[in-house]
């Protein structure tokens, strides 16, 4: 593939992985400066049309997932989506960076801080994934990537979207089922193998990469108590007990004694950082007895003595209050005003002013677990916010105030699932992304320079495309808007500008009326003896007459018209008798002729 040109835009300059239903490469936006970006092709591997079908329908889900989850700073974004030949590509944003296949390798053991730090590192963008109730479902080293503009860990390759492309469609008397398995062995819990992953499955991933780094070993390594089916490690290296409680935790059999979720995780990791956590037992001594501090000696050698004494054992206790008051004094001025807005913020989304609960819950940016509840606030109240822009936008777009309903469409939050349907609204909704806006365009021209005549067949011309593409309301707004001001002139023209409405109102695409209207339009600014043109229009007509069973109206239209707007062709003109024999006989074969 490498040099294809996708969508018209992505063009292929080189190959960076492959799978059995999945190539991944490196492309290049031409129509962005030629930004360099990552294309994935997936393939289903079932050609039955029904899997089709479900998959088609699994990608645009998944995509959408993938575009609300890319707005966060550790996963990659996503830059477009498409079908072309059967085949589902993604377009996202390309990290720069090693994979932890060169940090976590075969024999190597790491450092218990190094690893707590990287299991730190990994699990804060997988708080923010399951607050979004996503499921990664493939975490392994070589997809997560140390990012070489910050150091950080940066997830890829989500599981779901491989859903698509393995799905497999079984008629089983009649009925259609879904069977997938995704994950890597190894990384994979027994639950998620049966296609029944859960947060924790994502947990117990995060477990055995901080196991492997360790101990040294693969994942495939690692030995299982053939009773319990616990992972077998502790006795292959000495660690910390309290790290090792965690990673047993989130490494169990049962996904129901793992922690629930990132959250959980990541908040046992932080307290083995905590103040509290540093605080090691010391042994305090305590005088002998009274009698043996009675002074023998002078005031000044008493006292001097004395505190050389009494210093030592007291300095020890005097010194942990000192952290521990420290450490509570950091804990009320920094959780306390979190736990506040917390509450603050709920009461605001119960309430829906969703601005507030958005700026409150900005108000904090740390690593803490209160943090990362208000973070989750705020993309819960972006995205009720979008939703109600997004509904005001629809309900206003029926009135026929497209304005309006733009400017609530522009509102909308861009890391959140209704942006995407905006942006489809948005191009139905704005005049200059239909083709009838060029027509639409010249009209006003022709308004300008007072030339009505002209001015009408465009907003004719453009008043049938409107309505071929469903967009004769938006049409109808425009037109209506500027009835006072640069139409107030060519809407005197009453029959003309009212029948224009109406044909709009209607949106009838098989009515005959807009090219019957031309052709007397044409002729009546036509002063040739060819009329071609004319006769082009009303053989249109003719035939939606007759596709329509309006034949009758339109010979009815033609008699009337006849004596006054027809009479210089209708007399030795084959075409004029071709039309009504072919209105009479109800056969478009007469208008081929």
């Amino acid at each position: 593939m490498i040099g294809q040109l996708l969508s018209g835009r992505y063009q292929i300059i080189d190959n960076l992985g492959s799978g059995g239903f999945c190539k991944t490469y490196v492309a290049k936006d031409i129509q962005k400066f030629n930004t360099k970006c990552v294309v994935k092709k997936l393939k289903p591997l079932c050609t039955l049309p029904e899997a089709f079908h479900i998959a088609l329908q699994l990608f645009e889900r998944e995509a959408q997932t993938q575009y609300r989850l890319g707005y966060h700073n550790q996963i990659p974004q996503l830059l477009a989506y498409f079908q072309e030949d059967r085949e589902f590509y993604l377009v996202q944003e390309l990290i720069e960076g090693q994979s932890l296949c060169a940090e976590i390798v075969p024999g190597k053991k790491v450092s218990e801080s190094e690893v707590i730090i990287l299991l730190q590192n990994i699990l804060e963008p997988l708080v923010f994934v399951h607050q979004q109730q996503v499921i990664h479902r493939d975490i392994k080293p070589p997809n997560l990537i140390r990012r070489d503009e910050d150091n950080k860990i940066v997830l890829i390759d989500f599981g779901a979207v491989k859903e698509l492309a393995v799905t497999e469609v079984l008629n089983l008397q009649g009925e259609t089922k879904i069977i997938t398995s995704i994950g890597t062995p190894g990384y994979m819990p027994s639950e998620q193998a049966q296609g029944k992953a859960r947060y924790s499955s994502d947990v117990y991933a995060v477990g055995i990469i901080g196991i492997q780094a360790l101990t040294g070993k693969m994942a495939q390594e690692l030995q299982e108590d053939p009773e319990t089916a616990e992972i077998i490690w502790r006795n292959q290296i000495k660690v910390n007990s309290k790290l090792a409680n965690i990673l047993e935790r989130m490494v169990r059999y049962d996904f129901r004694q793992r922690y629930r979720s990132a959250a959980e995780a990541l908040e046992a990791l932080q307290q083995l950082n905590s103040p509290k956590s540093l605080l090691l037992p010391l042994k305090i001594t305590t005088p002998n007895k009274v009698s043996s501090f009675i002074p023998t000696e002078s005031p000044v050698s008493w006292l001097s003595n004395s505190w050389q004494k009494f210093k030592l054992p007291w300095l020890v206790p005097m010194s942990l209050i000192a952290i521990i008051l420290s450490w509570g004094g950091w804990y009320l001025h920094r959780q306390l005003p979190i736990q506040m807005t917390l509450r603050t913020v709920q009461e605001s989304k119960k309430q829906g002013n969703y601005a507030r609960c958005i700026s409150l819950s900005k108000a904090f940016n740390d690593n803490s677990v209160l943090a990362h509840k208000l973070q989750s606030f705020l993309q819960d109240c972006q995205n009720l916010q979008a939703r109600d822009y997004f509904n005001n936008a629809q309900k206003l777009a029926k009135e026929q105030k497209y304005e309006q309903a733009l400017t609530q469409l522009h509102q909308i939050a861009p890391n959140t699932y209704y942006h995407i349907q905006a942006q489809k609204l948005f191009l139905d909704w704005n005049i200059t992304n239909h083709e009838f806006y060029d027509d639409y365009q010249q009209a006003i021209t022709y308004v300008e320079q007072l030339n009505y005549s002209q001015a009408l067949d465009y907003f004719y011309l453009a008043a049938d495309k409107a309505i071929i593409v469903g967009q004769s309301n938006l049409l109808l707004s425009e037109i209506s808007k500027n009835e006072q001001g640069i139409f107030k002139q060519i809407a005197q023209d009453v029959n003309h500008w009212k029948f224009l409405k109406d044909v709009l109102i209607q949106a009838n695409p098989h009515d005959y009326q807009l090219n019957y209207q031309r052709a007397k339009l044409k002729l009546e600014g036509d002063h040739n003896h060819h009329h071609d043109r004319e006769f082009e229009l009303l053989f249109a007509a003719a035939k939606k007459a007759i596709d329509n069973q309006q034949t009758e109206s339109m010979l009815a239209q033609l008699k009337e018209d006849r004596q006054v707007r027809f009479r210089n062709f209708t007399i030795g003109h084959q075409e004029w008798f071709n039309l009504i024999q072919a209105l009479e006989q109800k056969n478009n074969k007469f208008l081929d002729k």
